[in-house]
């Protein structure tokens, strides 16, 4: 084969590469084109103009079963924490830190002081190598962490971290989440507890010392979504996103998605499912979907929310799940986003929700 054949063959090849790629880009890459938002439909870019956005509602974060809100009972005093028992009610321990707001620079400062009690986690006998992650819910756009503390189960870290750009009141509507972790090298790092503090009931402009109990942080993750309903039967349900999803795959990651299920007192059940999103414990998915439902059956009928790790080979796996209904819910947070979303309605009300483990007792005959 002479040059000339080399060149018209190289050619050849060159073109054909070229050929397929055009092909694959024209048909298979997302669309660039901006399309406004239906009504009722929320995104996650949305929500960060939040309160600029008309007919949208963003209900407060809830802590497990009980909601945290101006209600809630007041922080423990420092001082009383010599004569409290309640280091053998909360054996997860207790952390130490400090707050402080600067009005003029819009910063808010938290020192990290030091834990104590905390319990083993580790397989190796009397092992802890705890940090601390920091955040403000529901945003969650600043994240922070404290050094690890090698085999310690009374660390000392005594490191500030700011929180900068956050208006005061802005500030006061958020709450500070502080998750205490064991670090592990191998596997996925193993959750301690945690301190949700409702910035509401603090009095910011002053110095704020704090000793708070660990509480059991959640194992599933957080889902974030909305619900609409408007008087012409239809009832949408946008998934927004999901965070600090629970580990399935080797990789420590999880390819989720999620599944819904309406459930009517007619006993009509409609079913929806999202895209799967590779590899990633904390998903966008921003999709909507429309049921129909009559007036007189909204306030009977039931969500079931359920994430999933999607699997090439045998079943998809549960990560967690929530039902949203105004009686047989699974908490208090998914029994109120239901009854706000009936009582406001053409209003897109919006929640984050902590996703909870399968019911155990699934009605199934044991045998011997």
């Amino acid at each position: 084969m002479d040059a000339t054949d080399l060149l018209l063959t190289a050619i050849t090849i060159t073109l054909g590469v070229t050929l397929v790629l055009c092909c694959y880009f024209h048909k298979c890459a997302p669309s660039r084109k901006k399309s406004s938002p239906e009504a009722g439909i929320v995104t996650v870019s949305i929500l960060e103009s939040l309160p600029m956005v008309p007919n949208v509602r963003v209900l407060p974060y809830v802590e497990g079963r009980q909601q945290v809100a101006a209600s809630s009972p007041p922080l423990q005093d420092p001082a009383t924490l010599q004569v409290d028992r309640s280091s053998m009610e909360h054996p997860r321990g207790h952390l130490s830190f400090t707050l402080k707001y600067n009005a003029q620079d819009t910063k808010l400062k938290v020192l990290i002081q030091s834990a104590r009690n905390l319990p083993m986690t580790d397989f190796f006998p009397g092992k802890c190598d705890p940090y601390v992650c920091m955040t403000l819910l529901p945003d969650r756009k600043h994240r922070f962490k404290t050094q690890v503390k090698k085999n310690m189960h009374h660390p000392h870290w005594c490191e500030t971290f700011c929180f900068e750009d956050i208006p005061l009141e802005k500030l006061q509507t958020q709450v500070l989440q502080l998750h205490v972790f064991d670090y592990d090298r191998i596997t996925r790092d193993d959750s301690i507890g945690e301190v949700l503090l409702p910035l509401w009931q603090v009095d910011l402009l002053e110095k704020q010392s704090f000793c708070e109990p660990l509480r059991p942080a959640t194992e599933y993750g957080d889902l974030l979504m909305s619900l609409c309903y408007t008087p012409n039967d239809s009832l949408t349900v946008t998934i927004l996103k999901a965070w600090d999803l629970r580990s399935m795959d080797i990789n420590l990651k999880s390819d989720p998605y999620v599944k819904l299920c309406l459930k009517c007192p007619d006993r009509r059940v409609e079913k929806r499912k999202t895209k799967i999103v590779k590899c990633t414990l904390n998903p966008v998915f921003n999709e909507a979907f429309t049921f129909n439902v009559t007036y007189t059956n909204v306030e009977d009928s039931s969500l079931e929310v359920v994430v999933m790790d999607f699997d090439n080979i045998g079943r998809d796996e549960l990560i967690g799940r929530i039902v949203l209904a105004g009686r047989d819910s699974t908490g208090e947070s998914e029994c109120r986003h239901w009854q706000e979303m009936v009582a406001n309605p053409r209003i897109t009300v919006v929640q984050w929700h902590r996703l909870k483990a399968e019911p155990r007792s699934r009605g199934k005959k044991t045998t011997a």
